[in-house]
């Protein structure tokens, strides 16, 4: 009787990763060496984003006045929004015009990132600077999705 031999393709990974742990390397997602969370969004790299946030980085500002929750929602980048809002961004805080991050997801036309916030408890009524809601500016810009 001939006997076949399987071979599982992890198997190498899984022995490299016991053998790191062995020795005190962990193989864990660490925060990233760059410490700049606005480079991290702009890159995509959630992963990044999960490892390094921290609480004073919810209210850092970029050039624009932005924090890095409304970036995210100009992005549509639902992910992100989901790992700031879990650290405790706020919802309800306001770009240099007013703006929430409700209002700029919808003004980009980013359907999944304003279902994402209204799901965690945007305020659909509340008004920019130009009293303008989240509605108005998906409106405007021809937004149809939102």
């Amino acid at each position: 009787m001939h006997r076949t031999r399987t071979t599982d393709s992890r198997r190498p990974l899984r022995i490299g990763v016991l053998a790191l742990a062995a020795i005190g390397i962990a193989c864990s997602p660490q925060a990233p060496t760059n410490a700049d969370p606005f480079a991290w969004l702009a890159a995509g790299d959630t992963n990044a984003l999960r490892a390094g946030i921290e609480a004073e980085h919810l209210e850092l500002r970029n050039e624009a006045g932005l924090a890095l929750l409304h970036a995210a929602a100009i992005e549509g980048d639902v992910s992100a929004l989901g790992i700031l809002l879990e650290a405790g961004a706020d919802l309800e805080s306001r770009g240099p015009q007013g703006q929430t991050a409700l209002y700029l997801a919808a003004r980009e036309g980013h359907a999944e990132a304003v279902a994402s916030l209204l799901e965690a408890g945007a305020n659909p009524a509340s008004r920019a600077a130009s009293e303008w809601t989240p509605l108005h500016a998906a409106a405007h810009t021809g937004s149809r999705d939102v």
